[in-house]
């Protein structure tokens, strides 16, 4: 009985290191969303990368860590981004709600986030295509993919390429070498 709280209190530190460790990932990521993406006109959107983030995190941890840095990566987007606290908490909770079985069944690897990154930029669009309906009155479907959705989900997945690494190696340092295999 006393070995196996002592496992939970560890197992509760490492997971709150882990927390802390991912909001300053999302953190940085929502700045340079903010400040470096936005200014940038390669092409006319600005890449999600919180959304490649939660993917990554879903893949390596548990549902509930996922879970929590999704809502807290939704709540600092939405605070450092300037658009005040809309649907990107939500957003990013469902997301992490609806990858985290699929992720449990694949292997830890790059080649596995690359197989399921697709699934969340097509969540992504629906949300874009979402917002657009609720905030623009001039709805066109045609224009809203076009212009809005392609390009998201272009920058996103090129920009999102070099976070795995990132956000692995960063995660390593409080977990264990048998957790991260």
């Amino acid at each position: 009985m006393m070995i196996s709280g002592y496992k939970k209190r560890k197992n509760t530190e490492a997971q709150i290191k882990r927390i802390l460790i991912y909001s300053a990932i999302l953190f940085l990521l929502s700045v340079a969303e903010s400040s470096f993406f936005s200014s940038i006109k390669i092409l006319p959107a600005t890449p999600d990368l919180i959304l490649g983030a939660i993917t990554i995190i879903a893949l390596t941890d548990t549902r509930e860590t996922t879970v929590i840095a999704a809502i807290i990566g939704g709540v600092m987007s939405d605070a450092i981004c300037g658009s005040g606290i809309y649907l990107s908490p939500l957003f990013y909770l469902a997301v992490a709600l609806l990858l985290c079985p699929f992720a449990k069944k694949l292997m830890r690897s790059y080649l596995s986030w690359l197989a399921l990154f697709p699934v969340a930029l097509i969540m992504r669009a629906i949300y874009t295509t979402g917002r657009a309906y609720l905030f623009y009155n001039g709805f066109d479907i045609l224009e809203v993919l076009q212009y809005a959705v392609l390009p998201e989900a272009i920058c996103t997945a090129v920009f999102s390429l070099l976070l795995y690494p990132i956000v692995t190696g960063l995660a390593r340092i409080v977990k264990s070498r048998r957790d991260m295999s």
